[in-house]
């Protein structure tokens, strides 16, 4: 039998309807002998897809023909079926399974199927009190949200099958994968109601308004269930969560009437991003319900596993699997595949050779999950993104908006975090302090961000172009506590030194180039980034004019620094042998190897720039000091103050020698090269000449 003469006995049974051009080509392939991933190459579609267009066409080959009917035993079926034509010599008739109760009219249109459901109960149960017939308020509309792979799609599945069961008539799933336009969709689904309930096929609706008219006769005169799966697919990527693609705006509008309308029927949403109508809706005493997915616990994850292969593994192994992947349905599926054919199946050892000190807990499936979740976020949330994945711990809002440079961001930065929760993408956590919430990122997310943060910093650098990240992001904080900040150095400034092209030393002439010939007027990360990554590089430092940079968060303890000019330098956040308070004044001697700094706080501290290491302190003022400034030859320091105060300070003893009052704040102070005149500036406007022996 040829697969024409097959296609031709299925046209019959199949009457009125007909084959869709897909399910034709997996007929025809499957009857040459090809293979899934075959088709899925000459097709070009997802291999997943084409099994489940295969699955679908299967089990409805099956119910036609009461018999089982699979991808192996197709040509044999069929070949039956042919003798059987040939026998009669008149139309085979179709075998009609026995005929479904009322409430169980299904047109599973793409929805897949699911086998090995997992550890969802509780959520699934959730699903079925809101929309079952004991809710006292009627649920009209249900979004079930959460992160690619996390399950959203197997739980709606799962749920349709058991409304089969609930007095729900007609159950009907689309999938919006290719993002239909919504008067696509509604012609689609009009016709579908019309097969289900046998009505007349009328002209097309003229236009939206009449389609959803239409539409809402059937949702009003029976109870139906309509899945929408995929809805992120017509939102808009790279904008805050929730607002539409151009031309797809009209499903807002269609998402409300649903709401608010009277009707006896459910829409059901899937969608990685929540449409900002249903944030808007579901409030307590509506009819919108949302339900965040998250993922499984350890005993779900076991379950998935053990499906797969993997032996028998301790309590605790199960669970630090559960917390790597954060119960990622679909993240632990690929991990059991990889733990089943490069370990044997034996968990223990998995989790030893890939912990996160030593390797990747990334696969090439799990990295393009992420990839088109990351790449539908706007620059300000992946900006967000970054920083968490720097700090490495849970920070609370307050401490992460004093990381951004922009207004901008700043202001925006509760609704940003707001988005990306949303998204599923951040994790949040209880502070210290009450009413506070933290936000941090899982480790596969985290890892994730940070191999994105490495590869851009790259391309940056290797283009001298700042752009979005070495300006915007600390990539090293020498605030942080010394684990955290170790592990800056070890993942991100040696990845991007890792990844850079040439030998150190020519690395280091590079970027020593680029920094040095940054405009002083730059004010962000840049200078202090570049820093960092030369220290790093054991890069020589020596005689670089840094003067008037602002150099933020650079670790500098047992740097050397010879002759390293950072005279007006803004060091805000940096660290030399230990913390500086905000230092508001720095004075270099032209021939010494030793830096001066005042702060805040009025005190003065004197380092040795080859070492790093501090040679004294002295409490000098009660109030900032705004000026400081040491003669040429390094024996004499003079500091001005808010306190209306201006003192000269003998470096070797630190002894105060003379204190020359002010009737306002001091403002700035110079020196003459032998450190015998004084001259100061104060709030009065008023200018000074000094004798800096007799006062």
């Amino acid at each position: 039998m040829t697969p024409d003469e097959a296609l031709e006995i299925l046209d019959d049974l199949l009457k009125p309807k007909v084959l869709t051009q897909i399910q034709e080509f997996v007929f025809r392939q499957t009857w040459a002998g090809d293979s899934y991933g075959a088709m899925a190459d000459r097709a070009g579609y997802d291999e997943d897809y084409i099994k489940d267009v295969g699955s679908r066409l299967w089990k409805q080959l099956s119910q036609l023909l009461d018999v089982k009917v699979s991808k192996n035993n197709v040509r044999s079926v069929f070949g039956q079926q042919g003798r059987q034509r040939a026998e009669r010599l008149v139309p085979i008739e179709p075998i009609v399974p026995s005929p479904p109760s009322p409430q169980a009219a299904v047109d599973w249109g793409e929805a897949m199927e699911v086998f090995d459901f997992q550890g969802r109960e509780a959520e699934l149960q959730q699903l079925q009190n809101w929309i079952g017939s004991n809710n006292n308020i009627p649920c009209r509309l249900v979004a079930i949200l959460g992160m690619g792979g996390i399950g959203k799609s197997a739980i709606a599945v799962k749920l349709v099958e058991r409304l089969q069961e609930s007095g729900y008539k007609y159950l009907i799933w689309r999938s919006l994968r290719n993002a239909p336009p919504l008067t696509v969709l509604l012609e689609d689904l009009l016709q579908v109601f019309r097969d289900l309930t046998q009505t007349a096929i009328d002209n097309k609706p003229p236009d939206l308004a009449t389609q959803i008219s239409s539409l809402f006769q059937f949702l009003t005169a029976a109870k139906c269930a309509v899945v929408l799966d995929n809805v992120e697919t017509i939102l808009l990527p790279g904008e805050r969560v929730g607002n539409y693609r151009s031309g797809y705006q009209e499903y807002g509008d269609f998402f409300q009437q649903l709401a608010q309308r009277r009707h006896q029927s459910c829409v059901i949403l899937t969608s990685r991003e929540q449409p900002k109508e249903i944030g808007v809706l579901a409030e307590p005493g509506s009819s919108v319900y949302t339900l965040t997915i998250s993922g499984l616990d350890a005993a779900g994850a076991w379950a998935i596993c053990r499906q797969r292969g993997i032996e028998e593994a301790t309590e605790l192994d199960w669970q630090v699997l559960t917390d790597r992947y954060r119960g990622n349905p679909l993240a632990l599926k690929i991990v059991s595949a990889v733990v089943v054919e490069l370990f044997s199946g034996n968990l223990t050892n998995f989790l030893v050779q890939t912990h996160p000190d030593r390797a990747s807990l990334l696969f090439d499936d799990i990295r393009d999950l992420l990839n088109r979740q990351f790449d539908r976020l706007s620059a300000l949330e992946k900006q967000v993104m970054y920083w968490l994945a720097i700090v490495r711990e849970f920070v609370p809002l307050t401490e992460l908006r004093r990381y951004l440079i922009h207004p901008r961001a700043q202001q925006d930065l509760p609704d940003i975090l707001r988005s990306l929760a949303k998204r599923s993408l951040i994790e949040l956590g209880n502070a210290h302090t009450p009413n506070e919430i933290q936000f941090s990122q899982q480790p596969v997310v985290m890892e994730y961000v940070t191999e994105r943060l490495i590869d851009g910093v790259g391309e940056e650098l290797s283009a001298l172009a700042p752009a979005e990240l070495l300006p915007n992001l600390a990539l090293l904080q020498a605030e942080a506590k010394d684990y955290i900040r170790q592990v800056q150095e070890r993942l991100i400034l040696d990845g991007i030194i890792d990844r850079a092209s040439g030998n150190k030393l020519q690395i280091a002439d590079r970027w020593r180039d680029f920094l040095v010939n940054l405009p002083r007027d730059r004010a962000d990360y840049t200078a202090g980034n570049l820093v960092n990554l030369l220290v790093r590089l054991q890069a020589d430092l020596s005689d670089l004019d840094l003067s008037g940079m602002t150099i933020w968060q650079a670790y500098l303890p047992n740097t050397p620094l010879h002759r390293l000019n950072l005279t007006g330098a803004d060091l805000s956040g940096s660290a030399f042998g230990e913390r500086l308070g905000s230092v508001m004044s720095v004075a270099i001697a032209a021939n010494c190897d030793r830096l001066a700094t005042g702060d805040m706080n009025g005190t003065i501290k004197l380092w040795e720039f080859s070492t790093g290491k501090p040679l004294l302190q002295v409490m000098g003022h009660t109030a900032p000091i705004l000026g400081l400034v040491a003669s040429e030859n390094g024996q004499i320091l003079a500091s001005g103050s808010v306190d209306s105060l201006v003192k000269i300070w003998q470096v070797e003893t630190g002894e105060c020698t003379l204190v020359i009052p002010h009737e306002n704040m001091v403002w700035g102070i110079a020196l003459s090269k032998d450190g015998r005149w004084l001259v100061s500036t104060a709030a009065d406007l008023s200018i000074r000449v000094w004798d800096t022996v007799t006062g």
